[in-house]
């Protein structure tokens, strides 16, 4: 299929698109993903860091693409991103679902087991914890 011509067309029409905008790429990850070189995903992923913090998804799919984007850039051996740079686009795809929890933009289907599978070490583990219980305490939810 990969060396069929409507194939190359149709893809090549989909990366132009992806590069009109850092919203483009997100709503464009999955298929980035799997059909990009890993070094495309890096040159990428300063743009839809910075993009995250402004962003309010309604689609709470495009915060579990992005948590699955954020895993793959950390199996990428040669690239040049630091695991500051993942903690950032982890904790600002987190911060971002919560604010689209809050504003009931979406219906979540995004829970916290899914959420513990992209949770890549102790320091991404507390800060998920920390921020589940200020949303808790600042929504009048009372817990133990």
């Amino acid at each position: 299929m990969v060396s069929n011509g409507n194939y190359q067309n149709q893809h090549e029409k989909i990366i132009k698109l992806s590069s009109r905008s850092p919203e483009h790429r997100i709503y464009l990850l999955e298929y980035l993903m799997k059909t990009e070189a890993d070094s495309f995903l890096v040159g990428m992923a300063k743009e839809i860091k910075y993009f995250i913090s402004s962003a309010h998804f309604k689609d709470d799919h495009l915060h579990l693409t992005l948590l699955r984007f954020n895993q793959k850039l950390s199996t990428i051996s040669d690239s040049n991103i630091t695991q500051s740079q993942l903690f950032d686009i982890y904790k600002k795809t987190m911060k971002s679902y919560l604010r689209s929890i809050q504003s009931k933009a979406i219906n979540a289907t995004l829970n916290h087991e899914i959420v513990v599978n992209f949770t890549q070490n102790d320091t991404e583990s507390l800060d998920d914890i920390t921020r589940v219980l200020e949303f808790l305490n600042n929504h009048g939810v009372f817990y133990l």
